[in-house]
């Protein structure tokens, strides 16, 4: 669990693999103990949980409404430039 909180900490301080690395962590990513500290420091915002399976009426999805979704997606996006 530590392992996983400290991929999402290293994406926070550098989400572009381009840019500068951070200084204060080996190899760009943070330790245990910085991946402890950090869930003390925000014990108010992040808690543990347990994951659930998704209910089948939720996961089932026709191809019909994929494909609506997409296209309304499509229209929606066009003209947006790309960043």
């Amino acid at each position: 669990m530590l392992h996983r909180i400290a991929l999402a900490i290293s994406s926070i301080y550098k989400p572009d693999p381009c840019a500068v690395t951070e200084k204060r962590f080996k190899d760009n990513m943070p330790g245990p103990d910085f991946a402890r500290s950090f869930l003390k420091r925000h014990s108010d915002k992040i808690t543990q949980r347990i994951s659930e399976n998704v209910k089948r009426s939720r996961a089932a999805v026709s191809t019909d409404i994929l494909k609506d979704y997409l296209e309304q997606l499509q229209e929606s996006i066009s003209g947006v430039p790309i960043a």
